[in-house]
């Protein structure tokens, strides 16, 4: 576990996490000399259909307001490796949502950045993790359409490594390394006509059943309003 020191020079922009829980439930926006970040709450959150449909909405509005972005995109290492790649599936399918259909998400492969964490420096035989293990647990397409196959493909490519403290392996990228990476990304310049809610069946489900209820509310209550022509 990581956590930034009171006094360190580099200080912490957003509240940081270390649990199964997100840290975030509005995206937070700070900026430092360099970049305007803007902290999403997790997709897919852990908090119940609710707050993931909250959170999709906050993120939505945020990123529509952007006059420019670049995505950098956070996984967890014990992500990728569930079973039967579940774990780069998930993945896809939420920055599939995301980007509206997967031919965006191609299209826009040169704005994304994928970083790992939480990734050991060694596994359990010793050997040193690098960046092409990690890769190829995003290998696996098995069952997927031809479009999130190239998706998956495209993601391959875009994956960091990193340390907290710059004490990776050979082929993990260093803090200014990620910056550089991150500058040269293409900038997406109209993100509101974009970028999607992303919402998993569950929540969907919860939402449509929502919007139900509301109509049906403001329908009985016209029923039941009397005319103001016939007192």
């Amino acid at each position: 576990m990581w956590a930034v020191a009171e006094d360190s020079e580099v200080k912490e922009l957003m509240k940081i996490g270390h649990s199964n829980q997100s840290m975030t439930f509005v995206p937070d926006v700070e900026s430092d000399d360099i970049f305007t970040y803007a902290d999403c709450p997790g997709f897919s959150d852990n908090r119940g259909p609710e707050i993931n449909i909250a959170n999709a909405v906050n993120i939505k509005t945020m990123i529509h307001r952007a006059a420019s972005v670049r995505v950098v995109v956070l996984v967890n290492y014990n992500s990728l490796m569930a079973d039967r790649g579940r774990g780069v599936r998930d993945l896809t399918s939420i920055l599939t949502d995301l980007f509206g259909h997967p031919k965006n998400l191609l299209r826009y492969a040169p704005s994304i950045l994928l970083g790992v964490s939480r990734v050991q420096k060694r596994d359990d035989e010793g050997e040193p993790i690098e960046l092409e293990h990690i890769r190829d647990l995003m290998s696996d397409t098995a069952g997927m359409s031809e479009d999130m196959e190239k998706c998956v493909i495209e993601l391959r490519e875009r994956i960091f490594l990193y340390h907290p403290s710059d004490d990776g392996n050979a082929t993990w990228l260093k803090r200014d390394e990620i910056i550089q990476r991150i500058q040269e990304l293409d900038v997406i310049t109209e993100p509101s006509s974009i970028f999607r809610t992303v919402l998993n069946v569950d929540d969907e489900k919860v939402r449509i059943e929502g919007e139900t209820r509301n109509t049906s509310g403001i329908h009985n209550e016209s029923l039941s309003t009397p005319n103001s022509s016939h007192p």
